[in-house]
């Protein structure tokens, strides 16, 4: 008999404990699976791992200026550290802005451009005084759209059937 309970304490025991250690041990997984997501972040987006460090880094120079101002860092060391942590801000600032102007494409800019200059030729030879012009439709017979989303309003009404916003027309 005794050793049944000795047994069934053992179980017991052995389960309050898992049931305690479980939260602990998982926790721990939990920044390793959060760092592998960051990490195929940051070899997707270089964008992302740029901000993330340029963020790290003001805060790193907002905590240096916190702890000088309380005193916990000599002026020496805080000129030194502050000096440092600006360069690297100042760097990965560049890196940003040499990122974000390879990314932009000239040769597309152009061609937009191109675009809209053929358009608005288009639109000038159909508007010059040579070619007829057609009459103004009548202001109830004029399309008439929400000044906050763009969505077509019927006739007669006087709130935008998609976002609600009140219709204001001439």
């Amino acid at each position: 008999m005794t050793i049944l309970v000795l047994v069934g304490g053992v179980v017991l025991l052995t389960v309050a404990v898992a049931a305690l250690a479980w939260p602990l041990l998982r926790q721990r997984e939990e920044p390793a699976v959060a760092e592998a997501t960051a990490a195929q972040i940051a070899v997707a987006d270089p964008l992302a791992e740029l901000s993330e460090r340029r963020d790290a880094i003001y805060r790193a120079i907002k905590e240096l200026e916190f702890d000088y101002q309380v005193g916990k860092v000599s002026e020496a060391d805080y000129q030194a550290f502050s000096a440092q942590l600006k360069a690297e801000a100042a760097a990965v600032l560049r890196e940003m802005d040499a990122l974000e102007a390879a990314a932009a494409d000239p040769a597309l800019d152009a061609a937009i451009e191109a675009q809209v200059a053929a358009l608005r030729r288009q639109t000038q030879t159909a508007s010059s005084p040579a070619s007829p012009q057609a009459a103004p439709l009548p202001s109830s017979a004029q399309a008439r759209f929400c000044t906050r989303c763009g969505h077509q309003a019927q006739p007669g009404d006087r709130f935008c059937g998609r976002c609600g916003a009140p219709l204001r027309f001439p």
